[in-house]
């Protein structure tokens, strides 16, 4: 499972490094700058023959930006380097980059200069890719005035872009944009990944997605797991099975979804359900419902339920399946009483429960009911609602699009 850091997290991390471990800060910018420079070579075959426009910002990712621009001219590419900001105010590892940098004979431009901006243009024509070491994870405040405006403009060219760190103008403790992002194809990080990288809408601006190592131990991220975030995703994936395992083996899920005219939702739901293992799949579904369901599952067992949401909670309540795990909600529709045999259900059975679509509309108009659901329940308890569904929860109190913000 992916660990994802804060950016406080992250600055953590350096600092351990250098001050305990060490390391001194422009050795980490070295490396930093030296794995940007693997990638592009291994991304781009012919990535001597292109001419690479590096956009450097006054903070450490302009310092890694300034270690790619060297190296690359080192080896002989065509680089130009824009700097966002003064150069006059650079400090500390920045600094030292950047007048090695000029040292090694290279050239920065300052964006603020109108000369420039011309030179911009024609340079971002012809680059054949772009660097962004211009904010990385350190940016809280929205990307405004000449600086959205030239990132307006490598988005536009269509350019190749490779993000140091994180794409400028994505917040690496959201994910969302601050004013506007510039569009990587590659997005080289370090140490750990950042939360930004896999929360939307910035996630989808960051392409692939490669974590490098600087120096920086693993103890020192080693955050404890109650401060940390984590991608779950990367623990989606079917069990490995025992050679002598057998159905029962695995576990019985059952499904309670589907109604007339919502049939795919039971469909897709137990489709869904035996990708990921489980032994046994029962999809419960009320009897007008269930030839439709049950012509698209060869897999799937089912169980006719009737219309009385009463008669659904004795059916379920006394039917023989000893389920366990439950998967509610998809496609059941919307009905009086419902709510009432959902929480009947939590309240009786006592197994890994998972509510969806349907049952969390029905939790909503109900929601005092909540509070009934047994305080002896041990097993969880897993909603998964989408931004809409989220807000009813809430009884409106909050929007479907603040949700997302």
């Amino acid at each position: 499972m992916a660990k994802l850091l804060t950016s406080a997290q992250m600055r953590e991390a350096d600092r351990r490094t250098i001050e305990e471990l060490g390391l001194p800060g422009v050795v980490l910018m070295e490396n930093a700058g030296a794995q940007a420079v693997k990638v592009l070579k291994q991304r781009l075959p012919d990535w001597q023959k292109l001419p690479v426009l590096v956009l450097a910002g006054q903070g450490n990712n302009g310092g890694d930006g300034f270690v790619i621009a060297r190296r690359l001219l080192q080896s002989g590419v065509r680089v130009s380097v824009f700097m966002f900001g003064q150069c006059d105010r650079l400090q500390g590892d920045a600094l030292t980059h950047f007048q090695v940098f000029e040292g090694s004979g290279g050239l920065v431009r300052e964006v603020g200069i109108a000369s420039d901006l011309q030179r911009f243009d024609q340079l971002l024509s012809h680059a054949g890719v772009v660097v962004d070491a211009v904010f990385g994870t350190g940016l809280t405040r929205p990307v405004e005035g000449i600086t959205l405006q030239l990132f307006d403009k490598v988005n536009r060219s269509g350019k190749a872009v490779l993000a140091v760190d994180i794409p400028s103008g994505v917040s690496a403790d959201s994910g969302q944009i601050l004013g506007l992002a510039l569009q990587a194809r590659w997005t080289v990080t370090f140490a750990a990944e950042k939360i930004g990288h896999r929360t939307y809408p910035g996630a989808a601006l960051c392409g692939e997605v490669i974590c490098a190592d600087i120096g920086i131990p693993d103890r020192y991220i080693a955050i404890p797991e109650h401060n940390v975030a984590r991608n779950v995703l990367d623990d989606v994936q079917k069990p490995q099975r025992r050679a002598d395992g057998h159905k029962g083996t695995f576990g019985h899920l059952l499904i309670w979804a589907g109604s007339a005219g919502k049939e795919g939702a039971a469909v897709l739901t137990a489709m869904g359900a035996l990708r990921m293992g489980p032994g046994l799949v029962t999809v419960a579904t009320p009897a007008a419902a269930r030839p439709g369901v049950m012509g698209k599952l060869t897999e799937a067992m089912s169980l006719s339920l009737p219309m009385d949401d009463e008669a659904v909670l004795r059916t379920l309540l006394e039917c023989e399946i000893q389920a366990d795990a439950l998967a509610i909600g998809p496609g059941l529709g919307n009905r009086p009483g419902l709510a009432h045999t959902i929480l009947a259900l939590l309240n009786r059975w006592d197994i890994p429960t998972l509510l969806d679509a349907d049952a969390l509309n029905a939790i909503a108009q109900e929601g005092h009911l909540l509070a009934g659901v047994s305080r002896g329940r041990q097993a969880p308890l897993i909603l998964t609602p989408h931004p809409g569904e989220f807000s009813r929860l809430l009884s409106g109190a909050v929007s479907a699009a603040a949700v997302q913000s």
